[in-house]
C-alpha cells in the first residue's frame, strides 16, 4: 500500500467514526421515530345513558321463615330477567377512566322459591363509583363500588326496604365516538326490614348493556 492509500484509508476512517457516525445515529433515530406506531385511546369521558337487560339470583333470609325451615331460614330467588336503566358521568386521565353512575334496576318476575306467596325481589336503586383501564383502542375493563337500596316482598304479604352494598366488574366496547355496548357483573349485599321480619337478602346480576355517550 502506497503511502497516499494509506493516508486516503486513514482519513475515510475518522470521517466514518466522527460526523458521518453522528449523521447514521441521527437518521436511524429520525426515521424510528416517525415511523413508530401510535396508540389512540377510545375517549370514555363524558356523560352517558343507557339501559341493559339480564338475570338476576340469590336468596333472601328472613326471621319470619323460621317457623318452618329447620336447617335455614333462607329462600332462594328463581333465576329471572332483569332490566335497567342508567346513566353516569366518567373522566379519563390517559388509559384511567373513573366517575359516577346512577341505576335502576326491576326484576319483575323474580319469585321466592317455597313462600306461599308470589314473593318478589323488587326495585333496586345503585349508586355506584366506577374506575375503568383502557386495555386496547376501544375496549375498557372496570369495577364497581357503591351503594343499593332495595325493595323486597318476601312472600307473605310482608313488604320492606332493605338497604347494602355493592360490587360489580365489567367491560365495555366503544363501537363508535357515541355508542357503547358492555356487559356488567354485580353482587349486592342488603339488609333490612319488614312489618314483622328482620330480612337480608343476596343477589347476584349480570346485565348486557348498550349506552349513548353525549
Amino acid at each position: 500500500m502506497t503511502g497516499a492509500t494509506r493516508t486516503m484509508a486513514l482519513k475515510c476512517a475518522i470521517l466514518f467514526k466522527g460526523p458521518l457516525m453522528k449523521l447514521l445515529s441521527k437518521s436511524v433515530l429520525a426515521l424510528s421515530l416517525g415511523f413508530a406506531p401510535t396508540i389512540s385511546l377510545a375517549d370514555f369521558s363524558g356523560a352517558y345513558a343507557g339501559a341493559g337487560i339480564g338475570t338476576l339470583s340469590g336468596k333472601l333470609t328472613s326471621t319470619l321463615f323460621d317457623s318452618f325451615l329447620e336447617a335455614d331460614n333462607s329462600l332462594g330467588l328463581n333465576d329471572s330477567a332483569g332490566f335497567t336503566g342508567f346513566a353516569g358521568y366518567q373522566i379519563q386521565n390517559g388509559a384511567f377512566v373513573y366517575g359516577g353512575e346512577i341505576a335502576i334496576n326491576a326484576a319483575p318476575d323474580a319469585e321466592i322459591e317455597g313462600a306461599d306467596g308470589s314473593g318478589q325481589d323488587g326495585v333496586a336503586t345503585d349508586v355506584k363509583a366506577r374506575l375503568g383501564y383502557v386495555f386496547d383502542t376501544n375496549s375498557m375493563a372496570f369495577a364497581t363500588v357503591g351503594y343499593t337500596a332495595v325493595s323486597v316482598d318476601d312472600g307473605f304479604d310482608e313488604q320492606g326496604d332493605l338497604e347494602g352494598f355493592l360490587l360489580g366488574a365489567g367491560i365495555d366496547h366503544l363501537l363508535s365516538e357515541n355508542v357503547v355496548v358492555g356487559a356488567e357483573f354485580t353482587m349486592r349485599d342488603t339488609e333490612g326490614a319488614t312489618q314483622n321480619a328482620d330480612v337480608t337478602m343476596n343477589t347476584n346480576s349480570f346485565a348486557l348493556r348498550v349506552a349513548y355517550k353525549f
